[in-house]
């Protein structure tokens, strides 16, 4: 399956906060202290948010794997900033 216009959301592993990442300005906190965030492709869907199971794994081939084993592949993002802070967490 392919998520095209898609995002990065994140929520916090110790108390359970959740934001998407849309724009620069948030992303040193979750790309900086990994191990506090796990990471989810959040594709909006008229006015809902649906967000994938966290992503385990990220490859240059543009394709994630969730931790129920679905593999997605990723089309164009909703801007490059999150093509970047994909690589960044992965890195």
């Amino acid at each position: 399956m392919e998520l095209s216009n898609w995002y990065i959301g994140v929520t916090n592993r110790y108390n359970g906060v959740r934001f998407v990442v849309l724009e620069e300005g948030l992303e040193h906190i979750f790309t900086d202290l990994k191990k506090n965030w796990k990471i989810y492709i959040v594709k909006k869907n008229n006015d809902n948010e649906i967000w994938t199971k966290e992503v385990l794994k990220y490859d240059s081939d543009k394709e994630i794997i969730t931790t129920e084993i679905n593999n997605y592949k990723l089309g164009q993002p909703y801007n490059e900033l999150q093509l970047t802070n994909l690589k960044s967490y992965f890195s």
